[in-house]
């Protein structure tokens, strides 16, 4: 599930990047991105939004100044990485990597460290919504047949 994916991908990022990265996964619903560990959503705005809605990766040294910075929805950090999680074409939300330190922006080693991580993500992602969705359709159509059942012997 999404949440354990999280912490996982919390604790991976860390030990790429070490312990000052701050990374969140921010995830599609609808027409907003939330932000898979407190379940706190907005329509897309700032850095994370800007990547989400352009499909690029931004990789913002003086993030607190860039052109699509957005203090409602961005976190504080000085240096940001905001990575598109991409299937097919299809987002499906934005990685987002801050640090606290002006001094210490992402290298483009570390950009494409985290390009090639969204990858995998991106796809398990989707396959999670896929079971999720299957799953979904399989209860309703289970308590579909149940409510005709009950009409058919309440009606005989």
């Amino acid at each position: 599930d999404p949440h354990s994916l999280d912490r996982l991908l919390h604790r991976g990022v860390k030990a790429l990047l070490g312990p000052q990265a701050r990374p969140t996964l921010y995830l599609v619903e609808g027409q907003c991105l939330y932000d898979a560990r407190t379940g706190l959503g907005n329509a897309p705005a700032g850095l994370v939004g800007g990547t989400f809605l352009s499909g690029t990766t931004q990789n913002a040294a003086d993030a607190l100044h860039h052109a699509w910075h957005d203090a409602a929805f961005d976190a504080d950090d000085p240096v940001r990485l905001c990575v598109p999680l991409l299937v097919r074409g299809v987002p499906l939300g934005v990685l987002a990597i801050g640090r606290p330190d002006p001094a210490a922006p992402f290298t483009p080693t570390e950009q494409q460290l985290m390009e090639t991580l969204a990858l995998p993500l991106a796809v398990c992602l989707s396959q999670f919504r896929l079971l999720h969705s299957a799953h979904w359709e399989q209860r309703r159509a289970a308590l579909a047949h149940e409510w005709a059942l009950a009409l058919a012997t309440a009606g005989s």
